[in-house]
């Protein structure tokens, strides 16, 4: 009985090291893999990536069955971190964040899928130069240079606040029809946006609020049919807290 359990020991020792993957492999003359790779090369969690000379670490990265997923971070040959990326199936997608080789924050800007969209901010000295925000067509919508600013408000440095698309889908056998409008919704730093979606009188004076949409997030899609009476409008609203103005900003626009 003895010579058998310790048989059964040596057996499972033996499989627990061989199902073990984590191993290290020469990528070029410069850089080694760490991590769990199988022998075909394929890269599974997370990997370490290292200079062969220095045994630096360079990099590390998250794979799903050989395909970067998840958080990307390089950095510095101090040690620090140069930049955070997230992936999703190979694609970048969310806040890419770089950093300075003492560790401050120089740029943020946002990816969906590869395509970037949304803010792009400069920072000096861990604070915030510029922001600029990009339509999926990589249009300049907003744009912001924190230090030209001074005392002005902000409606005085920008033209436009709406960037919007309306599309309305008749109802088969109704006389009604459904509206669906792509809103941007930039939230640039020191300030505060929210937008919603209204229905307000001739004097504009709020009637309903239809839908307030999360300032956390670049865009907003509403879809849906809105009820209104006759001389009634519906409308974007936007409301603005600016460090430089004493009270709060609101502007409408009419949009049906």
């Amino acid at each position: 009985m003895k010579k058998m359990i310790k048989f059964l020991s040596v057996v499972l020792f033996f499989c627990v090291g061989c199902t073990d993957k984590e191993r290290t492999i020469v990528i070029d003359d410069n850089v080694k893999a760490v991590g769990n790779i199988s022998r075909d090369t394929v890269y599974e969690g997370g990997i370490s990536f290292y200079n062969i000379h220095t045994n630096k670490l360079l990099s590390t990265a998250n794979y799903s069955n050989g395909i970067i997923n998840g958080e990307s971070i390089e950095y510095y040959d101090n040690g620090e971190m140069s930049s955070k990326t997230n992936y999703v199936q190979g694609k970048r997608n969310g806040i890419i964040s770089l950093y300075s080789k003492a560790g401050q924050i120089v740029n943020e800007y946002f990816t969906y899928y590869d395509l970037k969209v949304g803010e792009d901010i400069q920072y000096r000295n861990g604070i915030a130069s510029s922001y600029c925000f990009y339509s999926f067509d990589n249009k300049k919508l907003l744009f912001i240079k924190y230090d030209s600013i001074g005392k002005s408000p902000i409606t005085e440095i920008q033209d436009g606040f709406f960037f919007y698309t309306i599309r309305k889908f008749d109802i088969i056998d109704s006389s009604d029809s459904q509206m669906e409008i792509f809103l941007y919704t930039p939230n640039p730093p020191n300030y505060s946006f929210r937008y919603s979606l209204v229905v307000v009188d001739e004097n504009f004076t709020l009637k309903e609020e239809v839908e307030r949409f999360s300032p956390s997030n670049r865009w907003a899609i509403f879809s849906g049919k809105i009820k209104k009476k006759v001389h009634e409008k519906l409308a974007l609203k936007l409301e603005i807290d600016d460090p430089n103005v004493p009270d709060q900003i609101i502007m409408y626009k009419i949009i049906d």
